[in-house]
């Protein structure tokens, strides 16, 4: 089943070399019907403008740190952001700052440069698309509003994958995250 032929765009923040995680969300994206565009570790906010630019329809760009350095290393995704116009979500999940303590002064100054979602969990992330989904959905619908008809044909015939159920995704989200009871 294919969800959506617009690409995620996934990578690593600029000075991150960890390439695990990022791989393990792209199968689990793929998997779970997603086309996905990995730019992979190491990748400069430039590149993640410039697949913007080749993509402007993704439903969202997906950026990973787990080293803790990811503020620095978005620095100019102000910049970016209006250079190319990105006005998909820009999602942020891993280790955001360096030292165990954490705190909502860390998500603050990521939210300052533009991020729109940060997770703390792996489990996380089929949630939060199904929701770009889901708005996705609505706006669809109210462009279509004078032509139902041929909204609900296209979705037939893409296998329903605007009408599919946040109770779905949140089922694919709990299976592939069997073993981290606290997503769960």
């Amino acid at each position: 089943m294919q969800r959506s032929q617009r690409p995620i765009i996934l990578g690593v923040t600029e000075s991150d070399c960890h390439v695990v995680a990022n791989r393990l969300i792209e199968l689990q994206l793929r998997a779970d019907g997603w086309s996905v565009l990995n730019l992979g570790v190491c990748t400069p906010v430039a590149e993640f403008a410039a697949a913007y630019a080749e993509h402007p329809d993704t439903p969202a760009i997906l950026i990973g740190s787990l080293n803790g350095h990811g503020y620095d290393d978005l620095q100019t995704l102000p910049r970016y952001r209006e250079r190319y116009d990105i006005h998909c979500p820009i999602v942020l999940g891993g280790n955001l700052s360096v030292g165990s303590q954490k705190t909502h002064a860390d998500e603050t100054r990521f939210y300052a440069l533009g991020v729109t979602h940060i997770l703390r969990e792996l489990c996380q992330i089929l949630p939060l698309l199904a929701t770009f989904m889901d708005a996705e959905t609505a706006r669809i619908v109210a462009a279509s509003a004078d032509d139902r008809t041929v909204y609900k044909s296209n979705t037939t015939q893409q296998g329903g994958i605007y009408g599919r159920s946040r109770n779905r995704a949140l089922y694919a989200s709990a299976r592939w995250g069997a073993g981290l009871s606290h997503c769960i």
